[in-house]
Formats: C-alpha cells, structure tokens, sequence
C-alpha cells in the first residue's frame, strides 16, 4: 500500500494511515495469517507495526531502526531532515519500551549507504537480521532474486 508523503509529518501520519489499513485488513480477513513486509522507508514504517500481535511477521528490505543513526551517518539525512516529524519514533524506541508482540526480519546489504547496515548491532540477539554480505539499497538481477528468495522463504515456513 502506498502512504500518503506529507513533507514534514513523516513517521506519524503515514504510520496512522498504514496503521488504520492494517486494523482493517485484520478485521475483514481475520481468518488469514498476516505478514507485513515493507522496503526501505516502507520497512521503517513496517517495523512501527510490531506492537500489532495478529501480525505473524514483519519483514523489513533495506529499512532502518534509528531515526537519530539516519540523521548522523544515511547518505538520505537532508530527505529525513525535511520529512520526518520531529516526534516520529522509530523501532529502535520501540525495542527500548519492550512493545515488540511479533516477529522481525531485517535483510539488509553490507554495503548499504542509506540504510546502513552497522545501527543493526544494537539489537539484542532474538531480533534476526539478514546480512547480505556486498548488497546495497535497492538490488536487481541476480541480488534482487536472492532478497525474494529470501522473502519467500519467511512466509513460506
């Protein structure tokens, strides 16, 4: 799903509207099993939905957990400083608060300057993380496949 891009209010009023589809998603298929999966700042917002305990798994493709890590080291700083709310919070916080009700994948590339790979080191040892030595933001060909095959496979198990 697309998220509405309100320059300034990123982080919160795309969060509220993913938030609302996914409550609504939840209750007219409540039968099916859920997974959230989301790309770069759509990981980000995927990874704000793991308080939700009727997602089986949140998937997250070359997103990022720390607003402040973006801000200091993200080759996409001056997008975060013109987007994002100030009051936007991120998974790293919400790890902090305990709030995590359902599982979380990260993949992300070892060479990835947007989303860098190294704020991933802060999490604790039950929060699975991906490396794809070599990978950088966005992929095609041949590493593109290997993310999907990877994708596949969650969902698959």
């Amino acid at each position: 799903m697309n998220y509405p891009l309100v320059s300034g209010e990123g982080g919160t009023t795309d969060l509220k509207f993913v938030r609302c589809k996914i409550f609504a998603v939840i209750e007219k298929y409540s039968e099916y099993i859920l997974y959230v999966l989301g790309d770069s700042y759509g990981g980000y917002l995927a990874s704000l939905l793991t308080d939700i305990s009727r997602i089986k798994e949140v998937i997250v493709a070359s997103g990022f957990i720390s607003l402040r890590y973006q801000y200091l080291f993200s080759t996409e700083r001056s997008w975060l400083k013109e987007y994002m709310d100030k009051g936007a919070t991120d998974f790293f916080e919400i790890v902090q608060k305990k709030r995590v009700n359902s599982p979380i994948l990260f993949i992300q590339g070892s060479a990835d300057e947007t989303t860098p790979i190294i704020q991933f080191d802060i999490l604790k040892n039950n929060m699975k993380v991906h490396k794809l030595i070599g990978f950088k933001h966005r992929e095609k060909g041949d590493k593109l496949n290997e993310v999907l095959k990877i994708i596949l496979s969650q969902i698959n198990k």
